[in-house]
């Protein structure tokens, strides 16, 4: 098993306020998206070995999950995923494409729809990531998976391979609709990840 990884309190505030920035930026496209103001927070953040990770989510109420998923390469590398359960994936597609739309074509246009919220988000965050330890990151095109929650994961696990885990709360005027914001990334990357935050906040401390 990959070795554990603790967070102090400043780290976790740290990394928490950097996301929060990411979000934020993406709330604004979102709204237009879906003609609603949308506010977005990350309530929570750990990381996990992978094995852990799993052990979260096998004991979720809700086993269907649909997200995107986008590779990024940088200063660090990482696979981006983000995942709604099912119930609250649909939700957001009908914002998207509205009320009067039935449910049979919505089923069609779910893809495309959580696609377009997965490529805002996951770039707005890897966007803010970017400017927190400098540099910039390539990025694949989104890829929309949908299944059990380890259909999300690429499946050739690597080494010391551990998952940087957001909740993300989306708040709408009318809904709430709780999503999943996940990183999986190697030891040595998420080791520098955690130094250059921390190196930048420093800067305002």
């Amino acid at each position: 098993m990959p070795p554990a990884i603790d967070l102090t309190d400043l780290e976790q505030d740290a990394l928490k306020e950097m996301f929060n920035i990411g979000v934020g930026h993406a709330a604004d496209s979102l709204s237009q998206m879906v003609n609603e103001e949308v506010r977005l927070s990350v309530p929570s953040l750990q990381i996990l070995s992978r094995l852990e990770a799993e052990d979260h989510f096998r004991s979720a109420p809700i086993s269907n999950f649909c997200g995107v998923v986008q590779r990024f390469e940088g200063e660090f590398n990482a696979h981006a995923i983000l995942m709604f359960p099912g119930v609250n994936s649909l939700e957001l597609v009908r914002l998207m494409v509205g009320e009067m739309v039935p449910l049979e074509e919505m089923n069609d246009l779910e893809q495309d729809a959580l696609t377009e919220v997965g490529n805002v988000l996951l770039n707005s965050c890897v966007s803010a990531m970017s400017d927190t330890v400098g540099g910039h990151f390539r990025s694949s095109m989104p890829e929309y998976m949908s299944g059990l929650w380890r259909d999300m994961l690429p499946s050739d696990p690597e080494p010391h391979e551990h998952v940087l885990l957001l909740n993300i709360q989306f708040e709408l005027e009318r809904r709430a609709i709780q999503g999943y914001l996940l990183f999986l990334m190697q030891l040595d990357s998420i080791e520098h990840f955690k130094q250059a935050v921390m190196k930048y906040m420093n800067k305002y401390l």
